[in-house]
């Protein structure tokens, strides 16, 4: 799971059905019909903090706090003096989220784009949480030279959070690129949620017609409830007249889910 500096993660949790239903729906309708920001003009709407579920816990119960502390220190340090790529990735590793947030910090605060380039293997590393956080750092920095590379680790990476943050950096660098990497992971990959939602955001923002055929899609989707309520999402900021419509017939109408 990436750290709390991901902007996708409110895009990540799983909802239940019910909750779709109960909450999220009447509220789309809510913001639709009181004329909310689109996504690309004002804050997005959000999944309910209720609605969250726990991911996989990263947590350092070997150190206390103290002692992570100084790890987290000494890593900055480390860093700060020109680490190299092995030794960033040990630390992006790390159980202690003092200090993999220090090492990032450094990573996007003081490395220069010729520092930064070479931790692009990073991305296919085994640990995905090196591979979130360096496709983070690129995307936060907007490292236009490491687009190529993400465009191509997002097709072999086989970590869902890891190619979802590669794909939202190539929409922070180069949009063109990310609708095409969009596009080929939204033909190719059908049952990864968490991958296809945020293949169809970059698609509704930057595809032009792909991005509406895609939504299109998700809305009939059967599977993926998720992916539905991305599409809703989405609508919203193309034409949020047609995504009152597609709301109410979710409402009126949902789809029988294949489980």
């Amino acid at each position: 799971m990436a750290s709390s500096r991901t902007p996708l993660d409110a895009r990540w949790r799983r909802p239940s059905p019910r909750s779709f239903f109960v909450i999220i729906l009447p509220a789309l309708l809510m913001f639709i019909a009181g004329g909310g920001t689109a996504r690309t003009g004002g804050a997005a709407l959000a999944i309910p903090p209720s609605l969250e579920t726990p991911g996989p816990a990263f947590v350092d119960w070997d150190r206390g706090v103290s002692k992570q502390n100084d790890a987290a220190r000494d890593a900055r340090r480390a860093v700060e003096g020109g680490a190299s790529p092995a030794e960033v990735f040990a630390l992006l590793a790390d159980d202690s989220g003092y200090v993999r947030d220090a090492v990032f910090e450094v990573l996007q605060e003081k490395w220069s784009p010729e520092q930064l380039l070479p931790l692009a293997e990073g991305l296919l590393h085994e640990e995905p949480l090196v591979a979130e956080n360096i496709a983070e750092v690129f995307g936060r920095t907007r490292l236009a030279t490491a687009a190529p590379l993400l465009e191509k680790a997002v097709l072999r990476s086989p970590f869902s959070d890891a190619r979802a943050l590669m794909l939202w950096a190539l929409g922070e660098i180069e949009p063109a690129a990310a609708a095409r990497a969009a596009a080929t992971v939204w033909k190719k990959e059908k049952r990864d949620w968490v991958v296809r939602v945020e293949a169809l955001t970059l698609l509704a923002a930057h595809g032009g017609e792909a991005g509406r055929a895609a939504i299109t899609e998700a809305l009939a989707e059967k599977k993926l409830l998720p992916e539905r309520v991305a599409a809703l999402r989405a609508l919203v900021s193309l034409d949020p007249p047609a995504a009152f419509a597609a709301a109410l017939g979710q409402l009126e109408d949902p789809p029988k889910d294949k489980k």
